[in-house]
């Protein structure tokens, strides 16, 4: 055999290898999880729950994740294509879809980090020992993944009570947080804490501490002032002028509302408050938690669910609204126009 066929072998060999290598990362790429057919889809006729829209600015490419942790993409946020399933297979191995809550992908020191609620085995009732809820981050390097649970072995978040509606933010030193709900477990009284993550956001520096209580809120300036019974889904902006606000999920009026605190705290760190609540929600009658993001041409949005009912069922349907963070208030302007 002389050397030329030997090389020619070996190249073969070098070929099947890369692609069988190929093959296996696909299978952890961007995965279609719909039958294996994807699907293209108007946002009006979707049901996402809890929706979460990151925007690729290199390729313009706009990534829609919710309960479940399926992602969607868009170059215009009218239609999508999906859903796609980013989680890498080993990593989240015995994690049912069903139990993946309010995910959110957030880019941090050139990483791409998918934070989310890991809800627990069994339903939300308290008298069910084994129901938890922890806060989980995934990592990835890629804004497609394969994203990878960050710790197997134990929670980010070590706390006795449960830990939900969870979001990342940083500072202004660039230090990344986690701001989540806490509930103990037969006890309706909730609040909104906050955790330093060390810089690889593989666990949590020093001891949460409160941010906003229930305890300590009530609807003013309405007929209907009551308290507020539960937070939910927190999420950090700042206006223009500096001022630093929190959006996030509660009730008014027995009916899922969006509401909205800003941090009165001008000379210290903001995340320390005291933060005062709005009189009134930004909206009500059924919309949930929302985030919000710069469209391509830098319109910025608002996006969130409402919940509805059509022919008897509850459907989850998302909504981008296009706002006003210009001044030292988040005002609503308009629908967004596609």
């Amino acid at each position: 055999m002389n050397c030329r066929l030997i090389m020619l072998l070996a190249m073969l060999v070098i070929i099947l290898a890369c692609r069988q290598q190929q093959n296996s990362e696909s299978e952890n790429y961007m995965r279609i999880s719909d039958n294996g057919v994807a699907r293209v889809i108007e946002i009006d006729s979707m049901e996402v729950r809890n929706p979460f829209i990151f925007l690729d600015k290199e390729n313009l490419t706009y990534y829609m994740i919710g309960d479940g942790g399926d992602v969607w993409t868009s170059n215009d946020m009218k239609r999508w294509q999906g859903p796609y399933n980013v989680l890498h297979r080993e990593t989240t191995e015995g994690i049912d879809k069903s139990r993946i809550i309010a995910p959110e992908i957030h880019k941090y020191n050139n990483r791409y980090y998918l934070v989310a609620t890991l809800r627990g085995v069994g339903n939300d009732s308290c008298k069910q020992k084994h129901y938890n809820a922890e806060c989980n981050v995934f990592v990835a390097d890629k804004i497609q993944g394969p994203y990878s649970r960050i710790s197997s072995k134990r929670p980010i978040l070590v706390t006795d009570t449960i830990a939900q509606g969870t979001t990342f933010t940083t500072d202004f030193y660039n230090v990344g947080y986690l701001i989540y709900c806490t509930q103990t477990a037969c006890n309706s009284t909730e609040a909104i804490n906050v955790v330093r993550l060390s810089e690889k956001c593989d666990k949590q520096i020093g001891e949460p501490y409160t941010m906003l209580s229930t305890s300590d809120a009530q609807w003013q300036g309405s007929e209907n002032s009551s308290g507020i019974a539960w937070f939910d889904g927190p999420f950090l902006f700042s206006t223009r002028k500096g001022r630093v606000g929190m959006l996030f999920a509660t009730e008014y009026n027995g009916k899922e509302a969006l509401a909205v605190a800003y941090s009165k705290n001008e000379r210290g760190h903001p995340l320390n408050g005291p933060w005062q609540i709005e009189e009134r929600p930004l909206l009500t009658d059924g919309y949930g938690q929302a985030s919000l993001l710069s469209a391509i041409d830098g319109t910025p949005l608002m996006v969130l669910h409402r919940k509805a009912v059509y022919n008897n069922k509850t459907r989850y349907v998302p909504h981008i609204f296009e706002i006003d963070t210009d001044e030292y208030r988040l005002k609503i302007k308009r629908e967004y126009n596609y």
